[in-house]
């Protein structure tokens, strides 16, 4: 068996950690016999160089390598910037793995959802929910869940450009 665990990252430090600990949660339960590839994705929004980091991808990889397991292997997506461009990126390699997960917060995952089938239809890709989320975080979701569909089309747009 194969896995693709997809980490949908987060320039909100407890958000992304959020959905680290959950991913890690559900990884550290599986079989050591399933091979698990991480697709850490998540570019430079904002650079911050007090933050030490230099994309979300490479912040996600280092909350994860020290409870790194031998049947892990990480895929790193600095390139994404948004959802949208996240789901584009790794569009083309996800018929290769038996199942796939999708990692990210609750209160995003219906927006995350939506663009994940305008780009990969019947994908069949099973859901892992942080629960972590801030005050105000549904009310930026539904302001964001208006541009769904312009985000796929520029996220399509920017990776036939590159």
């Amino acid at each position: 068996m194969h896995y693709l665990v997809i980490l949908l990252g987060c320039q909100v430090l407890q958000l992304m950690e959020g959905r680290v600990n959950t991913a890690l949660e559900f990884a550290r339960q599986l079989n050591p016999d399933i091979q698990v590839d991480w697709y850490l994705t998540g570019g430079v929004k904002q650079s911050d160089p007090t933050q030490g980091f230099t994309n979300e991808a490479d912040r996600m990889a280092d909350l994860i390598i020290t409870k790194k397991q031998e049947n892990w292997n990480f895929i790193m997506d600095t390139w994404a910037t948004n959802t949208a461009e996240n789901f584009v990126h790794i569009a083309n390699n996800i018929s290769e793995y038996d199942t796939v997960y999708v990692v990210t917060s609750a209160f995003h995952q219906e927006r995350a959802a939506k663009i994940m089938d305008l780009i990969i239809p019947e994908n069949g890709a099973k859901w892992l929910l942080s629960d972590a989320e801030l005050t105000d975080s549904r009310h930026w979701e539904r302001i964001h869940m208006r541009n769904a569909e312009a985000d796929v089309k520029k996220a399509i747009q920017k990776r036939s450009l590159s």
